[in-house]
């Protein structure tokens, strides 16, 4: 692999990519999101189904909405931001579980551009189909308050 002598990092990684991305990208690049890519998709017959549902999503969806449009609908991947922009669009709340795909519309209102990166980021489907309610979700669930995932709040 090669490295960048700029940042001594592998180029191959996500933040290298989002590093050329927002160095060499517009000056109204606001977010570099990765794919996500379902590393267990052989274990069983549920897992498959979520392997290409985020492959769909991923590979063909969120490519093409970035190519006719400025809206990203950013979910809890890989996502890397502009500092200025974010706050520029009223921060992160941590508490709300679609803050992610909100963002991205607050982003693109006043024409800020998306890019989604090349590399990927994994995760682990569920393998039956009565736990696979326990993956994150934009469905709020009784009793479950804030975010799944550890996020950043910028104000």
């Amino acid at each position: 692999m090669k490295k960048s002598p700029e940042i001594g990092c592998v180029a191959a990684g996500h933040l290298c990519e989002a590093w050329h991305a927002f160095r060499y990208g517009p000056a109204t690049l606001a977010v570099v999101q990765a794919h996500l890519v379902i590393w267990n998709e052989r274990e069983s017959w549920i897992s498959r189904q979520f392997a290409l549902d985020y492959a769909v999503w991923f590979r063909l969806i969120l490519p093409a909405l970035v190519h006719v449009s400025r809206f990203l609908p950013l979910g809890g991947t890989s996502n890397h931001f502009d500092i200025t922009y974010l706050r520029g669009a009223g921060g992160w709340d941590t508490f709300n579980v679609t803050e992610d795909a909100d963002v991205g519309a607050r982003l693109a209102r006043p024409g800020m551009i998306a890019k989604c990166q090349h590399c990927f980021g994994r995760s682990g489907a569920s393998i039956f189909l009565r736990r696979s309610g326990t993956k994150p979700s934009r469905v709020p669930r009784l009793g479950r308050t804030g975010h799944s995932l550890p996020m950043v709040n910028t104000q």
